[in-house]
């Protein structure tokens, strides 16, 4: 995992903790049965699950897009690895190793 995806993670979880707390508002509030405080907490709770639902949009949007990155990436990783393999071979005078499929 990256440093990214383990920010947005640990950014979801704070979200789903602050929700979790909120809903713990909630029912305290609706034991005490005094309206106002019940709206209130009702209020902030759907608020607090807002953000949540809003950040988790943003963590998968943001995670499918990182992890989409890697792949094309990777797709560049055997050019890298044979022109690197040329330069060491020209640096040690011998002939450079053949890709497979390629004539010897």
């Amino acid at each position: 995992m990256s440093e990214r995806q383990a920010e947005l993670a640990a950014a979801q979880r704070t979200a789903a903790r602050r929700h979790s707390a909120i809903k713990d508002l909630v029912t305290r509030a609706r034991r005490s049965g005094d309206p106002t405080a019940i709206a209130s907490a009702e209020a902030r709770a759907r608020q607090a699950y807002a953000e949540f639902d809003r950040g988790s949009d943003a963590f998968i949007d943001e995670m499918t897009t990182l992890n989409q990155v890697r792949p094309g990436n990777l797709n560049e990783l055997p050019g890298q690895i044979g022109r690197c393999q040329a330069a060491d071979a020209a640096a040690l005078g011998i002939p450079a190793p053949q890709a497979d499929g390629e004539a010897g």
